[in-house]
């Protein structure tokens, strides 16, 4: 688009040179007065200066463009214009949001979001009560029982024991709750971010569409 806004700042400077030439030979004819000339001749500094502003326009292009695609600036090559068949002019907002989900900086705090809901059950289960069971059976031989044969002690000294134990924490909430509480408010902390980047990536999404859609205009009205 800045390079077509160029070609037409030069036919507009071309047009503008060519009317004061032809008020030039009025005047000396005396047909016309030197006030028209004058006033030709401001226009025309202003055209010139306009396609100086477009011809700076375009070099300013260049040089984001080749910061985009991460290239040193290189003179020596020629971009072509879009063909204004490609020129989008519609675009469907529902794609923004579908996509927007998977950006690295939403999927960090989403998963740092889950992070603190792990923590804060971890923390309530410590109030609940727990049961414990342990079991051990065992044998034992001794050489100096010569009265009873190996597998007779063995037999004989069997033993097993079954363990079952309950715990409740009475005093524990004393401990948890502040712990609960701390997590919670990061974990608010953390959705209200999340919030923040949501809107941030919306508003950057919005003003670059907007940009665009002007940028489009004037080139589809070159």
């Amino acid at each position: 688009a800045s390079q077509e806004l160029v070609k037409a700042a030069e036919r507009q400077v071309g047009l503008s040179q060519t009317q004061t030439d032809r008020v030039i030979k009025q005047v000396e004819a005396g047909t016309v007065g030197r006030p028209v000339l004058l006033q030709l001749q401001t226009q025309v500094a202003n055209d010139e200066f306009a396609l100086i502003s477009a011809e700076n326009n375009v070099e300013t292009a260049r040089l984001l463009l080749f910061q985009s695609m991460n290239r040193r600036p290189d003179n020596s090559i020629d971009f072509a214009p879009l063909e204004k068949e490609v020129v989008l002019t519609n675009f469907d907002r529902s794609e923004f949001a579908a996509s927007i989900s998977q950006l690295p900086e939403i999927k960090s705090q989403e998963v740092r979001i889950k992070s603190f809901e792990s923590q804060l059950k971890s923390v309530k289960a410590d109030n609940l009560p727990s049961v414990d069971a342990f079991a051990n059976y065992g044998s034992f031989f001794a050489s100096s029982n010569p009265d009873e044969t190996f597998f007779e002690q063995i037999n004989g000294t069997r033993n097993g024991a079954v363990t079952l134990g309950l715990t409740i924490p009475i005093f524990a909430s004393f401990r948890t709750r502040p712990q609960a509480q701390a997590v919670t408010i990061q974990k608010k902390v953390a959705e209200n971010q999340l919030v923040s980047t949501k809107l941030q990536l919306t508003q950057a999404f919005e003003q670059a569409l907007q940009s665009y859609q002007n940028a489009s205009k004037r080139y589809l009205n070159v």
